[in-house]
């Protein structure tokens, strides 16, 4: 029974060890998703992309609102939800339909706190061509 306890005792201690060599700091999965949250604005004011994005967590969740530039007012493209866990990356993907198109959008965190957006366009009755345009966001 003593040596059973003596081997616990080395793996447990071998084990802190070797979590030691990695600094000792576990970065935290959530973090990434807390970066995602609030409201983030075009860093071009003259953008005719995308606008503004609002990100929220909800549940287990991230909602995603997204605007885009028309006159005299920003149109709103709606809310897309996705697992708080897809964040975790630092990148998000939605995807947004239309009667007439679909989108597919990444959300990549950058390292300066700002948010890179490429957004793929397809239209689906081929006018006009489909399109990737890239945005960076920063959060206010």
């Amino acid at each position: 029974m003593k040596k059973i306890m003596i081997g616990l005792m080395v793996l447990v201690l071998s084990i802190m060890l070797l979590a030691g060599c990695s600094g000792g700091v576990v970065p935290s999965q959530d973090n990434n998703i807390e970066r995602f949250v609030g409201w983030w604005f075009n860093v071009d004011e003259n953008t005719n992309s995308e606008t503004k994005l609002c990100i929220t967590e909800v549940g287990n969740s991230l909602a995603v609102e997204v605007w885009g530039k028309c006159y005299p007012d920003d149109c709103y493209w709606g809310k897309e939800l996705v697992e708080s866990s897809d964040a975790i990356d630092g990148i998000l993907e939605i995807v947004w339909i239309f009667s007439f198109s679909e989108y597919v959008q990444e959300l990549m965190l950058l390292d300066n706190n700002s948010l890179k957006l490429t957004t793929f366009a397809h239209f689906t009755d081929g006018c006009p061509p489909d399109y990737t345009s890239i945005d960076y966001f920063s959060k206010k």
